[in-house]
């Protein structure tokens, strides 16, 4: 989940609570009546927009689809494309998938516009096939730009409105701030096919690096040079081998020289312990002296005999120590401390595998060298060919790379430009907002006045509404610290985005020691950048954590608390040095708008941004019957009376 999800959910509810305040803050008076019809009209006219059509149309796919040849569409949509799970499908099968999420559009626009008393155009299917798939995306292109138009057509009816008033600022707000958000999302469009490119430029230098480095290795190739090591490698592991295989034989030799020492072993023990129980079962005659003499001699004897021959059959089993005064002629002994260690046959054995298997892998070696031999003198004959193979590849990839540089500028110019065109909108969101909350403070002065002087009873509801109503100022200082939120994403977006840029043109630098890029104005960029985000968040910040805590009921300050926390968040983004304490910030927050609250539906977001920030992974506990709203149905109008109330 990414941590600004919730921040930027819960300052949807106070956006999207606006809508609920306007037609209840209108200032008095004709001018103030007017104004107000006006920005409802504004409001009306947005809520038939639609956010996602927006920005699915963003790249301008469906413009390029008109305007392709049929006979190159054809050709393009026989290649498998890669659908939303990162699998490849075939077109009909993405194209019906579009189809779905085109009805859902299609079914959200008509309700709004049945609800406005309009008559709603419908989205034509789109057609996997050439000839129907250009009328079609000639269509939606059309039903794009109406969409787009509904945009205009509020923004100029809030102009109108003017920001005089509560409820006209607030409607000015909206508009911009969808269009902040709108030149956002193209932004970071722009900005993640930057990143796409940046990849490309960095696999492209690496790919010149290995290229380079081939060609000079291939310039320094010395195949005698190379052919006289390996030939070298092969005497030595030839002389290894001859050595290794006169060991084998003679491991072999003593092994069957112990096979057979230990047979007769065997047979004479075999024969010994029959004695010993022939012996036994004659015994002696009790009572005589010369026949127990007898038997205890014979006994003695043949004990002797097992005893020697299980010694025997132990030492050439498990080996035995020589004094340095005699000699064997064992070719597996090894002298050690002027005595003669003579193994057993496991050990014996233990050694002919292991002079086995580096046999083997002598042998094997041999052979690679062999291999190796015969392809130096292919290589040898076709290097020049190869080096020129080589310096075709890296001009190639010079004039790729210049390529992709040219067209790194270009999206750069243009993000900045959109950036630009956001950082303005939302600027402009945010001053309507200002003025809105201006005008509820005075609104609610007034409301004030007018009851000390005129309602000491207390009589007049709609004068005791406006006095005692926590939200009037709340909703607008709410709706300004989310517009200041977004103008310090925009920042947010440009400075990752340069940061990224920077550091992949260094590692080029690196890279191509000729590469060449004017880090000047994108570093001066960045440090702006950087400043104005910080200011921008910062001030949301205030407004979040000190003017809306002071401002709302307890029961409530949960939501400007959670929204400060993602607004901290970014800070921690957007200020390495202070990151570490921002995030903690954030926490804090955190635990004290969800102590108490942990199971409120409502906070779900806000519990999983905690877990994300703790590096917990946990699902988030099912809710009871009739306890969870739909994601849609947190902002619906029948829901802003109770999101704000005293239950919290």
């Amino acid at each position: 989940m990414k941590p600004q999800v919730v921040s930027g959910a819960v300052i949807a509810i106070a956006l999207l609570a606006g809508v609920w305040f306007v037609p209840r803050v209108a200032g008095p008076g004709t001018a103030g009546l007017s104004a107000h019809a006006k920005a409802r009209e504004a409001l009306v006219s947005l809520e038939r927009y639609d956010v996602g059509l927006g920005r699915a149309t963003l790249l301008g796919e469906d413009e390029a689809i008109a305007a392709t040849d049929a006979d190159q569409l054809d050709t393009l949509l026989a290649f498998p494309i890669f659908g939303a799970d990162g699998e490849p499908v075939s077109i009909s099968e993405y194209v019906a998938a579009l189809n779905q999420q085109i009805q859902k559009t299609e079914k959200r626009v008509r309700a709004v516009d049945t609800d406005a008393g309009l008559d709603g155009s419908p989205i034509p299917p789109l057609q996997a096939d050439a000839a129907r798939l250009k009328g079609t995306a000639q269509q939606f292109a059309t039903f794009s730009r109406d969409n787009a138009d509904r945009l205009d057509a509020a923004a100029a009816l809030a102009r109108d409105a003017g920001t005089n008033n509560v409820g006209t600022g607030h409607a000015a707000g909206i508009i911009d701030y969808v269009r902040a958000a709108e030149s956002l999302a193209e932004a970071s469009e722009l900005r993640t096919q930057m990143q796409e490119i940046q990849s490309q430029l960095l696999q492209s230098a690496v790919d010149w690096k290995n290229q380079q480095n081939r060609l000079d290795q291939a310039r320094g190739y010395d195949s005698a040079g190379v052919t006289a090591d390996i030939e070298e490698r092969r005497t030595e592991k030839q002389a290894m081998l001859a050595e290794t295989n006169q060991e084998i034989e003679s491991l072999e030799a003593v092994i069957r020289e112990r096979e057979a020492g230990l047979a007769n072993l065997a047979t004479a023990l075999a024969g010994a312990k029959s004695a010993l129980v022939q012996l036994e079962e004659r015994g002696f005659q009790p009572g005589n002296d010369s026949s127990f003499s007898t038997y205890q001699r014979e006994y003695r004897e043949i004990a002797a005999r097992l005893k020697e021959l299980h010694h025997q059959e132990h030492a050439l089993r498990e080996g035995y120590r020589l004094g340095d005064n005699r000699g064997t002629e064992d070719a597996s002994a090894v002298t050690v401390d002027g005595n003669v260690l003579i193994p057993g046959l496991d050990e014996v054995r233990e050694r002919l595998q292991a002079a086995q298997a580096r046999s083997a892998a002598l042998t094997g070696y041999l052979d690679s060298d062999r291999s190796a031999l015969e392809t130096v003198r292919e290589t040898d004959d076709r290097n020049q060919a190869v080096m020129d193979e080589i310096r075709k590849r890296i001009a190639a990839l010079e004039q790729a790379q210049d390529g992709l540089t040219s067209r790194l500028g270009e999206l750069a110019e243009a993000a900045f430009k959109v950036e630009d065109r956001a950082i303005n909108a939302a600027t402009k969101a945010s001053n309507a907002y200002q003025q809105a909350a201006s005008a509820a403070q005075r609104w609610r002065s007034r409301a004030s006045q007018m009851r000390s002087q005129f309602d000491s009873a207390g009589k007049n509801d709609r004068l005791k509404r406006i006095a005692n109503e926590p939200y009037f100022e709340a909703y607008a200082v709410a709706s300004q610290a989310a517009a200041q939120v977004l103008l310090g994403r925009v920042h947010l977006l440009r400075v990752e985005a340069i940061e990224s840029l920077l550091g992949v043109t260094d590692v080029l630098s690196g890279i191509r020691t000729d590469f060449q890029f004017e880090r000047t104005p994108f570093a001066a960029a960045l440090d702006t950048a950087r400043e104005e985000g910080r200011t921008a968040l910062d001030s949301a910040r205030q407004r979040f954590e000190e003017d809306l805590v002071s401002k709302l009921p307890a029961a409530v300050q949960w939501v400007p608390q959670s929204s400060a926390a993602g607004v901290y968040q970014l800070l921690a983004r957007i200020d390495q040095e202070q990151a570490g304490a921002m995030r903690s910030r954030a926490i804090e927050l955190m635990n004290t708008a969800l102590t108490g609250r942990e199971k409120s539906p409502l906070l779900r977001p806000l519990v999983a941004f905690q877990q994300h920030f703790s590096g917990v992974e946990s699902a988030p506990a099912a809710p009871g019957a009739g306890e969870q709203p739909s994601g849609d149905d947190l902002f619906d109008d029948d829901k802003d009376d109770d999101l704000f109330g005293e239950g919290g």
